[in-house]
């Protein structure tokens, strides 16, 4: 499976999924999963060393790209409980009601987000918005085409 394959049957229908749920911890956390396996393809298919590992990716994505490594402790965290290096665990995903009263949380909810999300606590980053610019981040420096979620 190429790497654009695998975008187009597994990355992009579980990124829909959960935009069709933005509040969902589950669908974030699965589309955080599918979204770091793309280094997997890009391995398979000699555009990675195969000697890489995903942490190291991540890793040497971390300063041009913040939200790659917010979805990498996501996806690591929904895996194995926590992330042990940053002390990322699953427990800090939470979600994060729309801004009404009566259903808004001080200091979690946005004051412009009618929807409401889900947020890596900590990092202090929505996965909704790190998921959206992880992915177009990715696909624009290692996928050939266009493709859009």
């Amino acid at each position: 499976m190429t790497p654009e394959e695998y975008t187009d049957e597994i990355i992009l229908p579980t990124l829909r999924d959960y935009f069709g749920e933005p509040r969902s911890r589950r669908k974030a956390m699965l589309a955080s999963m599918t979204l770091i396996h793309l280094h997997d393809a890009l391995k398979m298919n000699g555009k990675r060393p195969s000697s890489e590992t995903t942490t190291e990716f991540f890793e040497s994505l971390q300063s041009a790209c913040p939200e790659c490594w917010a979805i990498y402790l996501v996806a690591i965290s929904a895996k194995h409980m926590e992330h042990g290096k940053s002390g990322f665990t699953i427990d800090k995903i939470v979600e994060r009601p729309p801004a009404f009263y009566g259903v808004a949380v001080w200091g979690l909810s946005r004051w412009d987000d009618t929807t409401g999300g889900v947020e890596a606590m900590d990092l202090n980053m929505s996965i909704d918005a790190s998921l959206r610019v992880a992915f177009e981040f990715l696909a624009g420096k290692f996928l050939a085409g266009t493709f859009a979620i």
